[in-house]
């Protein structure tokens, strides 16, 4: 779990350091705007894969700890 939450800072940290990157490569040529822009979306897109399994652990830990509340 803390290697989920560790990956998931670093895919955070990493999205925001690209944005910034697409930011300045606005002025840069079209080709590699292209290209930066193919790398968010593919980033963003396991980012939110990440977010999707983050919730899906954060379920499954709350039944288990319910479950162990009533045993």
């Amino acid at each position: 779990m803390d290697d989920f939450v560790l990956n998931f800072k670093k895919a955070q940290t990493f999205i925001e350091r690209l944005k910034e990157r697409v930011e300045t490569a606005l002025n840069a040529k079209d080709e590699e705007i292209v290209q930066l822009r193919d790398e968010l979306k593919r980033v963003d897109n396991e980012l939110k894969r990440c977010r999707t399994e983050n919730e899906a652990l954060t379920k499954k830990i709350w039944q288990m700890e319910k479950r162990n509340q009533n045993e």
